[in-house]
């Protein structure tokens, strides 16, 4: 494939705009993250036929503390459009590459839930819905991570993946389900499974 530089790539709101009504502006707010990425894909130059022909990218989105990076490739082997893949620096998943598969996301939060006492499940489900749902209605992961204090504060000693990687994976997952299927359901669908996983509170 033809190479080309890595391309830096910050799809966020701005402060207001993530924390301003969340829920009322939430089809804005997800619509607007998918034209920030979209308009940098549409800055690629055009491939010329397949294989070393094809042109190939790379876009670094996110930076973790621990300094990994979560970047996202193009094209994806046999699709066409905007769709891409996920990668993490530093890590392998379950099918033995550095990008996550859906599941690898639900078991390592199934495997969390289960990993703590009994009596602090529920703690840390609830603080698993709260999250997941603030990167749903497009709040910026760092602000998130800067802002909401857990109930257990343990959290890091939870196997499998730290909070920041699991949160801005999953935020770039909502982003590629609103891309590939805006005109169907987006990101509810992925958001649906998480919900079923750690359960939604009850008021």
């Amino acid at each position: 494939m033809t190479q080309y530089p890595t391309v830096k790539l910050n799809v966020n709101l701005r402060d207001d705009e993530a924390l301003d009504d969340i829920v009322e502006k939430h089809e804005r707010n997800r619509n607007i993250l998918r034209e920030r990425a979209l308009k940098e894909f549409l800055m690629e130059r055009p491939g010329t036929g397949t294989k070393e022909l094809a042109a190939n990218y790379r876009y670094d989105v996110e930076t973790l503390a621990n300094g990994d990076c979560v970047f996202v490739t193009r094209p994806v082997a046999l699709n066409k459009g905007f769709d891409f893949i996920i990668h993490v620096t530093n890590h392998v998943f379950s099918n033995n590459r550095d990008y996550p598969r859906h599941d690898d996301i639900f078991n390592d939060i199934r495997n969390k839930i289960e990993f703590v006492e009994d009596k602090l499940k529920d703690n840390l489900r609830k603080d698993l819905y709260t999250i997941f749902e603030k990167v749903y209605f497009c709040v910026n992961t760092d602000l998130i991570l800067e802002n909401f204090k857990l109930s257990d504060e343990s959290f890091n000693k939870l196997p499998g993946f730290s909070l920041e990687m699991l949160i801005k994976v999953i935020k770039w997952f909502f982003i590629e389900q609103d891309i590939r299927y805006w005109n169907w359901s987006g990101r509810k669908k992925f958001w649906d499974s998480l919900v079923e996983i750690v359960g939604k509170p009850t008021k």
